[in-house]
């Protein structure tokens, strides 16, 4: 075991609570499954989470993003007028915001913030 962090299933529950609004991720989940039912899944994610965090191993499908290319203008001539939109998996996104609140914010000293 790397480390031994504890996220609670109340602290998985206001983040899930609080997701906004994104197209689905490469998992297939809509964004409001997460946030209509965060009571109900909070559990299940923290144990999920934690072990994660825990085992220092991310399980792959939290690594694929849905990429659609944008076009920045009209009509499209090349490549280059395209703007690459990344869609990370809900868990990602929480996993990233637990690990950089508990983590990371806490040693970046007040002046870079």
């Amino acid at each position: 075991m790397l480390c031994d962090v504890q996220y609670s299933p109340d602290e998985i529950a206001i983040i899930l609570s609080h997701v906004t609004k994104t197209a689905t991720g490469s998992d297939g989940i809509p964004y409001w499954v997460f946030k209509e039912c965060a009571r109900e899944l909070c559990n299940i994610i923290s144990v999920l989470i934690n072990y994660s965090v825990n085992e220092g191993c991310v399980p792959s499908t939290w690594k694929h993003d849905v990429v659609t290319p944008v076009p920045k203008v009209k009509p499209v001539t090349k490549i280059a007028d395209l703007r690459p939109i990344s869609v990370n998996p809900v868990f990602s996104c929480i996993t990233e915001r637990l690990v950089t609140r508990k983590h990371l914010l806490p040693v970046i000293p007040n002046e870079n913030l």
